[in-house]
This record gives structure tokens, C-alpha cells and sequence, in this order.
């Protein structure tokens, strides 16, 4: 399955179509308390503040929230374009775009 993700998050990463996604980060929400953990995989990630770790979605940025509302509506495994996928229960990787300059 680790190989798989990845394959994703490289293929999007590396994608030539009209989207570039600059980062793609992983958002795991523990179902005992909510609590949150986000990294970033991607070429801003080194500037990324929104990396760490959270008290609940509700604290997330509100774009990471939107999209999790979004997947949280999906099979695991389904992905949505310029939204992200989730892997399983809890497991989302959202898309950071930018659009295409020239």
C-alpha cells in the first residue's frame, strides 16, 4: 500500500498537466480525540506553516478543512481532482495548487 501512495504523491507531484501541485500534505485525525497530525511532501513544503501538529480539524487552515469535508464523502481510494484522496479512515492527502504561469 506504501508504494502505491507513493506512486500517487510522485505522479501528481511530477504531473505535466495544467495544475502544478507544488505540495501534497498528509492529514491524519485520530478517532480517539480528534487530535491532528499534518506533514508536507513537495517543493514549498520548507515554508509550509501549516505543518505540525493540531488539536482537532476545526484548528486546521480553512482550505485543508474544506477538502477534508469534501473526502470525508468518498470511498477511500477515490480521488478528486485538485481536492486530494484519503487512504483510509482518517488518512487524507489534500492538494496544494498553484495555477500554471505563461
Amino acid at each position: 500500500m506504501l508504494v502505491t501512495i507513493l506512486e500517487m504523491v510522485c505522479s501528481m507531484l511530477l504531473s505535466n498537466n495544467s495544475t502544478i501541485y507544488n505540495s501534497i500534505y498528509r492529514v491524519s485525525v485520530r478517532n480517539d480525540d480528534g487530535y491532528v497530525n499534518v506533514i508536507c511532501l513537495g517543493t514549498k513544503c520548507i515554508d509550509s506553516n501549516e505543518v505540525g501538529c493540531y488539536a482537532s480539524v476545526s484548528d486546521l487552515p480553512e482550505w485543508m478543512q474544506d477538502r477534508i469535508a469534501v473526502l470525508s464523502m468518498v470511498k477511500p481510494d477515490d480521488r478528486i481532482r485538485n481536492v486530494g484522496w484519503k487512504t483510509e479512515e482518517g488518512i487524507f492527502w489534500l492538494t496544494n495548487i498553484q495555477p500554471k504561469m505563461g
